[in-house]
């Protein structure tokens, strides 16, 4: 139900409304936008907010997400979500939100793969 309902409120401006943060909403708009199987988080994402994100993907019953970001503090973030019950599975790739102007095809760029217990 959380997922409908996010998905069918997917562009709304208010992404408060949906009870979802800012990473969140931007999470879901992009796997509409590239096509990825999963959730995939390709920007800062704050210490302070994980917990909301773990949340939120459990809710939406999304035991699997991806993060592409090569943000500062990468290895922080990790350890925050590695204490709300998410561990880094593998390597893999996913559509980059960025199109090859040529081919107009996503980028493909690495992702580490993680998985909620």
């Amino acid at each position: 139900m959380v997922k409908f309902y996010l998905d069918k409120k997917l562009f709304s401006e208010d992404y408060r409304e949906m009870g979802i943060n800012r990473t969140m909403f931007r999470a879901v708009r992009h796997r509409k936008e590239t096509g990825n199987k999963l959730l995939d988080f390709n920007e800062a994402i704050t210490d302070s907010e994980i917990l909301e994100i773990v949340d939120t993907l459990l809710r939406m019953k999304e035991q699997q997400f991806t993060i592409s970001g090569e943000f500062s503090g990468l290895i922080e973030t990790l350890k925050e979500f590695k204490k709300y019950g998410a561990h880094i599975v593998s390597l893999t790739e996913v559509n980059s939100i960025h199109k090859d102007f040529e081919t107009g095809e996503h980028e493909k760029i690495p992702a580490l793969l993680m998985e909620l217990k």
